[in-house]
Order: C-alpha cells, then structure tokens, then sequence
C-alpha cells in the first residue's frame, strides 16, 4: 500500500483550513514532512490520484531544470570548477526554481548566497548551478495527477540533463563538489549509484561508448560532497515519534486514514535508507580523487512539541567532518545569516580545499597527444610485467611511441600510488633539478642539497607505495640518481614502482633485470591507418578516393607513431591527388640521413621531407628551436613561449610570423607543452641538428647555430662567427 506526494499535499492543504487548535497543525504538518523524508525517497510514489482544484502547474519532471548563478554573464573566461547545489524538500509554489527556498539567508529570503557570497570569493572560474526536481506535490488545473516518480527516476532525469548533456557537461572536464539539503542529498546519493552502474556495463551493446565514458569523467572529477541534514540511516526517533498515538490527536476521518498509511509504510524507511546510504559510501570509495564529506547537522526542533525531522546520529558520516550548526532547525540549517557564520566559512573552506586537493593531485599529469592509437593492449601487458617487477625498462627506436605509452600508463595508475612524480625527456635534463623534481613530488619539500637526494627518495620509497616514471634516460644519470640505492629498489615490498624508458637494452641490462625489459614494437596497419586518418584527413579513416594510396603511403612510414604523424601532417595540405603520388614517390625513393644511428637514417630522411617543403624562414624557425629552444625548456624551468620566440625572432632583417610558426605546428613539426613552451620531438631535434652540420662547419667558423656550451665559448673567446649567422647569434644571447 503506498501514498503520493499529492495526497499528502491535499492533507496538508485541509490542515491549513481547519480550525484545530495550532499545537496539533504544527505537529500534523511537521510529520507529513518528516514521513515524505523517511518515506517518499525509498519507496515508489502511486498515482493517479483525485485532487481538488489547484494553482500549480505539473511539474514536468524530465526537464530537471538547471540554473546558473555564477560566474557573471560577461565574464568569458575558462571554467575550472564546479559547486552544484541540490534542494531539499518543498512545499513552495515555483516549481521551476524550487532552490530558492533552499538556498536564501535566513535573514533576506530574496537573497541566494551561493550567488551573492559564495561566487564572488571563490572567483569566476568556479561555474555554481542550482538545480530543480520533482521534490513537491505539484497539483494540475485538470484535476488529476500525473506519475511522479521516485528519487531514482530523478537521479536518471539528472544525468540526461546535467551529466551527459552537451550543454552543462558537469564532471566531464573539470571537478565539481555536490551539495545537497535533506531530500536533495538523497538525490546526490542516487545520482551517483545510477552514474556509477553506467560505468560499470563496459560491454553492454544498448549502452553508448560515450556515455559510458562521461560516467567515468564524472566518478573521476568528483572532488567531494557536503551534506546539510540528510538522513543517511534513518531516523529511529522520528520512527517511535509517530507511533505515539498519544502524541497526536486527528479527529478527522481523513487524517485518522492518512496516519494509518504512514504507520504501515514507515517501518521499512529507516533499512531502504540504509541501504542506499551504503552503496552511495561503497561507490564512494572507488572516487580516487573525492577530498572529503562534510556534513551539518541541525541541532534545535521546529517547534518546542516536535523533535529534530534529522538527529545527529543519522546524520553524520563515520570517518568525516561533522559540524552541528547551533541554533538551526532542520530548514535554517542551510541558510547562513551572513557571510561570518562559521558554517557558510566552514563550506567555503570545504570547497577551496577539495579544488587545491584535486589540482595537486592532477597537477604533474603529463599532457597526452589527442589522438592515442593501439596502446590498450599494449599496456595491458605492460601492468602485468610491473606486478612482478619493481623497476621495468620500456625500449625501443625513437618515435615509436615510448614516451606516449609511459604517459597514458601513468594517467592510469598514477592514482593506485600514494605520491607519483613523471620526468619527461630526462636525457637532456639537468640532473639536479631532476632530482629535486623528484623529492617534491614523492616528499612535498624542495631538496636543498642534492647530495641528500638518496637519503629523502629512500625513506619515501620504504614508507609509501611510490611510482616514479623516468622517460628517456641514460644509463649514467640512473647510477647518478639511484646509486648504490638500486638494490633496495629492486627488494621493495610495498608496491613502489621505478618506469624507464630508453633506446637501447644495453643502456639497463646492468641496473635492471632481464625480466624488467619491455621492447616496444611499431603499430600494426590497421593502428598504423588510423593514427595517420586523423593527422591527414581529421577522421578515422581515409575518403574513398584515397583509400588506395593512404595504404601505399601508410606502408612507407613502417609503423612508426612519430613518421606517420609528420608524414600525415605534411599531405593533410595538399587536396590533388597528383601530389599524393609524388609524395608518395618522395616517401619510397628517399635517401638515407646521416643519423647517430643506422636505425634512424630513413627515419630522418622521411621526416625531412616536410622540413624541405618548408619557406625558407620557416625552415630557420623550425632550426632555432632544434638547436636552442627545445633543450632550453627541458634544462630550464622557464621555457620558451610562443610570445618570447616571436620576440626572439622579432628584430631587423628576422624572419617572425605566427603563421610561420602554425604552420610548423600544423605540420606536427613543433608542439606546445603543458606548460605552454614550444617542443619538439628528439628525433625532430636530431634531425634539425644535423641538417645544421651537414651545411656548415664549426671548424671553419661559418656553422650557424651552435648549442654545445664549450664550442659557444671557444667561438666567443676566438670571435670565430662570419656576419651572416650573426642574427642567429643573437638569438642565442636571448635564450641563454
């Protein structure tokens, strides 16, 4: 047997016209409250129903409207965070904004300070939404009531509407904290149980690819909930206060029936509650990157007759942040008088610290490139060699792909970790800001003196399961960084991890065992004509009118991520298909580079087939950031930017044109890093370098660029640079 939302209103609309005496209407009223608590949240809500005439329209559940309070309109910056509010039960008469007595002061109920206060301190990155559900009796004009559903019927309204929506995309590209009053809190715990099922039917064939990984964005950019007054498991007291009927003395018939529902419905409320309270905690516990729950709870009656609708035991959280808020019932509990209040501060606080929280721990994830083909599997046999291998060696040619797979690797495991810390390019690196790198990442300090690195990195690696990524080192700098340590590395117990990657075995086979080697292999053609689809034709695969050549063209570039990447990048300009076949014919005829392997000369020759087709001051640009940018940003903590390379480049008789510059980007040619500093890859660079060699000569004094510090020197104190590189000279006093 049950009872809708709606009889309760009618209920509630025959007590307000009765003359009972006023002790008996308040308790009356207060426990048709407290039922619709304990009651309408667990248990499917039956209609139709018969109504008397009514003011309200029907609340059209499926829109779950949402409204944004902040940031200002005119503000068209980024959005860095999230701060969504959930209402609590209503009896108001604005079904579409029923937040608003939710969230007003309790002084000036016009007033909405999520809007008013807490916008304008948390700053205009932060986007605050309030959202509107099915939380109150709507009545229709025609007499009858429509179907309204239970709370996870909401929850699945809301993902539609808020979560997977392409307008407010919420928990898919930054993190966000949930706030919930009372039944709004129930709907958080339902939203995030119904978000979590999605993401669990990974092989559901009715279930969209996407939408399966918008619930997985979302899990993973929750950065925490506050609760104000939810009944998390019940309320006993409540319960027992009903079944007093000395306690209340209906006389009506109506009232003696609507009594007799509650009784019979109310004794399975406090076990449903708790049932959804443990797999909203269970789910909870999967959320690697949710700071913390704060709860506050009401601590004074409604009336001197009626106890708390929420007692401090259902309302609190094992393990989190309590705050009773004295002096507040259980419907002023979430309405602060003024900005000074400890609980609107204690919320403030909440809400910076599980954004400082998330930024710190997301912080030093490494930038992955958009496109990343053919490494699920790849990496799949990676995670089952570091079960059983506390340091692995990832090896393999340049430009086959070690530093992606490392990266997307650690964007997956990085949170099984308690500290993390990935090293990008190490090779080129200073190795005492490595080692500094390191210890701020694993121990939070700055290292002071490098020769304690070992003494701080050994008692991390003992005390805490650690993962260290190293990408591209020699075999000097790992004696240098690890020492005599390497041997306690290996025997570590407690999960710690050590990744490597490097060209060559030999490099390692010292340091690490031979079960600790992992080769990477070239992508297959299938992986290998995707990844060159979207760098050519930005799509999976290649129109129809090229699909023959794109395979000729894909062969050619034999594999390999970064060939296939330039290649593509370089035809991607050019539409005839004429001009696919002289590249093509380009690709198979082209002549060995000299390179610092037998393994690269055909790589560099391939890759230099886009550099050639560059304009000439292109072609410098793409030079000087070979020869002096690149290894300027891995040694130095401040890069070159595109705005300091245009004003390099930007003095009489220089080549600087931005589109210049896009265009070596567009060509995949140069990159931006994460840290906004122009990049390239090291086969790039090795290339560009040699390209400089082979058309000068440091010993005759005419070589036009030059990056080794001790020939800088002796060319300084010789004044051995001819006029025409002198403009070269001068960027290189620049950067350095």
């Amino acid at each position: 047997m049950g009872i809708s939302f709606r009889q309760i209103a009618l209920v509630h609309q025959f007590l307000s016209k009765t003359t009972l005496p006023s002790t008996i209407l308040i308790v009356a009223s207060t426990l048709l409250i407290a039922f619709c608590i304990h009651n309408c949240l667990f248990r499917k809500w039956r209609g139709p129903s018969v109504v008397c005439e009514g003011e309200i329209g029907v609340f059209d559940v499926q829109m779950c409207p949402v409204t944004q309070v902040w940031p200002p309109d005119e503000y068209k910056g980024p959005i860095h965070f999230d701060v969504v509010f959930f209402h609590g039960f209503q009896f108001g008469q604005d079904a579409h904004n029923m937040w608003k007595t939710t969230w007003s002061t309790r002084n000036r109920p016009e007033t909405c300070w999520p809007q008013e206060w807490l916008g304008p301190q948390l700053g205009n990155d932060v986007r605050i939404l309030l959202l509107s559900y099915d939380a109150y009796a709507t009545k229709s004009k025609s007499h009858e009531f429509g179907n309204t559903e239970d709370v996870s019927h909401i929850a699945k309204n809301l993902v539609q509407s808020v979560v997977t929506s392409s307008k407010w995309k919420l928990g898919q590209e930054h993190p966000f904290v949930l706030v919930g009053h009372s039944f709004g809190g129930i709907v958080i715990e339902s939203l995030v149980i119904e978000i979590h099922k999605i993401s669990r039917q990974q092989h559901c064939d009715n279930l969209e690819k996407t939408s399966i990984e918008k619930a997985n964005a979302f899990l993973t950019n929750m950065a925490g909930v506050a609760f104000y007054a939810v009944p998390h498991v019940g309320s006993q007291q409540l319960i027992e206060y009903i079944c007093r009927p000395c306690e209340i003395n209906l006389h009506s018939k109506q009232l003696g029936k609507v009594k007799a529902i509650i009784l019979e419905n109310i004794d399975s409320s406090k076990s449903k509650a708790a049932d959804l309270s443990n797999d909203f905690f269970n789910t909870l516990a999967s959320c690697t990157n949710v700071y913390g729950i704060y709860v506050f709870i009401e601590t004074k009656p409604i009336d001197d007759n009626v106890g708390m609708i929420v007692e401090y035991g259902p309302a609190q959280i094992p393990g989190h942040k309590c705050y009773r808020v004295e002096g507040c019932d259980h419907f002023s509990v979430c309405k602060p008088p003024d900005q000074n209040h400890p609980s609107y501060n204690m919320l403030l606080q909440f809400l910076e610290g599980c954004r400082k929280d998330f930024l710190l721990k997301h912080a030093s994830l490494p930038t992955l490139p958009k496109h990343v083909i053919g490494l699920d599997e790849v990496i799949a046999n990676v995670k089952g060699k570091i079960v059983d291998n506390h340091m692995l060696v990832v090896v393999g040619m340049g430009g086959i792909g070690k530093t992606t797979l490392v990266k997307k690797l650690y964007h997956q495991i990085h949170a099984d970790f308690k500290k993390s810390s990935f090293l990008e390019n190490v090779k080129e690196s200073d190795i005492v800001k490595v080692k500094k790198k390191i210890i701020m990442d694993l121990c939070g300090f700055k290292l002071k003196d490098p020769e304690t690195f070992l003494r701080y990195f050994g008692e991390c690696w003992r005390e805490m399961k650690v993962l260290v990524v190293i990408d591209d080192v020699k075999e000097t700098q790992i004696i240098e960084l690890f020492g005599e340590d390497i041997d306690g590395i290996k025997r570590s117990e407690n999960g710690s991890r050590v990744i490597m990657t490097g060209r060559n075995w030999q490099d390692f086979e010292d340091v690490t065992p031979e079960d600790g080697k992992f080769e990477m292999d070239a992508l297959n053609e299938k992986q290998a004509m995707e990844l060159f689809s979207w760098k050519a034709f930005r799509q999976s695969t290649p129109p129809h009118d090229f699909a023959s050549i794109t395979t000729e063209v894909v062969r050619a570039c034999q594999g390999l991520p970064l060939s296939l990447e330039v290649t593509g990048s370089w035809l991607s300009t050019k539409t005839n298909p004429q001009e696919w076949k002289e590249g093509l014919s380009r690709l198979k005829n082209v002549k060995p580079f000299r390179g610092d392997r037998i393994e690269n000369d055909k790589l560099w020759g391939r890759l230099s087939i886009s550099y050639i087709d560059l304009a000439y001051e292109e072609q410098q640009m793409f030079l000087d950031i070979a020869c002096f940018f690149s290894e300027y940003n891995s040694k130095f903590e401040t890069g070159v930017t595109i705005q300091k390379s245009l004003q390099i480049w930007n003095v009489p008789s220089q080549y600087s044109s931005m589109s210049s510059l896009q265009n070596l980007m567009d060509r995949s040619l140069v990159k931006v890093n994460d840290k906004g500093n122009l990049v390239m890859h090291d086969q790039l660079r090795d290339m560009g370098r040699q390209i400089v060699k082979e058309a000068s000569s440091y010993e005759r004094g005419d070589q036009s660029r030059i990056w080794d510090k001790q020939e800088a020197r002796m060319v300084l104190l010789n004044e051995t640079v001819i006029p025409s590189s002198s403009n070269v000279h001068q960027s290189f006093n620049c950067t350095h």
